[in-house]
């Protein structure tokens, strides 16, 4: 499957393209949003990581976040858990009291649980397949013949 987007020069003013090659282009916006902004509200932010933010906040606010919404994000503040919402069904947002408030976010894939469980039961039966295999009499084990189908 092939996509193309079609554009013209007008189109592009101020964008830059930084990589190229024969899958995609990525382009550079002149003036992008910061990844964390805070509104409704007055605060301070430091120490901006991907997945972390400090916050001192004159007054309860919502902090918005420019990460793709999706379950399985979730999020604390000063340790407790807080609701992640989202913001123009594609961002992230987040409610903060008064205050400092050090804030984590969070990425496990929905019904990640079930996919351990998988893992582990599948890690068992092959160990136990190997553990019966060697514990065979050394004659059984060159003779071993698969089910023919």
């Amino acid at each position: 499957l092939q996509l193309s987007l079609e554009y013209s020069d007008a189109d592009t003013v101020g964008i830059r393209k930084v990589y190229s090659d024969s899958v995609m282009d990525i382009w550079e916006l002149p003036h992008p949003a910061s990844y964390y902004t805070v509104v409704n509200g007055q605060c301070a932010l430091t120490r901006e990581l991907r997945n972390s933010v400090r916050a001192h906040c004159a007054t309860p606010a919502t902090l918005l976040r420019r990460e793709l919404f999706m379950p399985g994000w979730t999020a604390t503040v000063n340790g407790a858990p807080v609701m992640v919402a989202k913001n123009h069904e594609i961002f992230q947002t987040v409610q903060l009291p008064k205050g400092n408030s050090n804030i984590r976010f969070r990425f496990a894939p929905p019904y990640v649980g079930y996919a351990w469980i998988a893992f582990w039961l599948g890690l068992a039966g092959f160990g136990w397949t190997a553990f019966s295999w060697w514990r065979r009499p050394k004659g059984k084990k060159e003779s071993m013949d698969w089910p023919k189908t």
